[in-house]
């Protein structure tokens, strides 16, 4: 199961690393992944934190790890994201749905 007209995100990176804060977008988003498009560069391996809202429930610095990378056709990185936090995979997995039966019944 997954969703996303395309959701808004913040993108937090480790503090070591000197990147800044940056926004993307969630081309795909389920309870385990998300892929993403930014113009904030990502590298394979990185673990960020994202931050987003789906059906009203705010997830704020989700962890995730890149898996994958690739540039579109207009220069955005866009990446392949496994969440970590199995607590919030749960809630995630829940809002999902409910978005889900809320398309169902509209």
């Amino acid at each position: 199961m997954s969703a996303a007209p395309h959701v808004p995100a913040a993108l937090h990176f480790p503090d070591h690393d000197g990147r800044p804060e940056g926004w993307g977008r969630l081309l795909r988003l389920a309870a385990n992944s998300a892929e993403i498009a930014t113009l904030s560069k990502l590298v394979k391996g990185d673990t960020l934190r994202l931050s987003f809202e789906v059906q009203g429930e705010s997830f704020e610095l989700a962890r995730a790890d890149i898996q994958r990378v690739w540039r579109d056709a207009d220069g955005y990185f866009v990446g392949e994201a496994r969440f970590l936090d199995e607590e919030m995979k749960a809630r995630l997995a829940k809002a999902l749905l409910d978005l889900l039966s809320t398309k169902a019944d509209g």
